[in-house]
């Protein structure tokens, strides 16, 4: 059982390290780009090939807040 624990928990450490990077990600090269001349700037975020971060912090938070009340169980 023990043993069951320390995995839960490695693998919520490296799911919220994944967020920790994504986010930073995002602050250094993303949000520049997209502060650097509104209104136009702003275009990276419509139209068929924009760019949707949304899809992936929907679905990293639940996973990440399940593993971790999981180990805390």
């Amino acid at each position: 059982m023990r043993n069951y624990k320390n995995i839960i928990y490695a693998i919520a450490c490296l799911s919220f390290s994944i967020i920790i990077g994504a986010a930073f990600f995002e602050h250094l090269a993303v949000w520049p780009q997209a502060y650097a001349a509104p209104p136009a700037s702003l275009g990276m975020f419509q139209g068929d090939y924009g760019l949707n971060a949304g899809a992936f912090w929907i679905k990293i938070h639940p996973v990440t807040l399940i593993l971790f009340i999981i180990t805390l169980l």
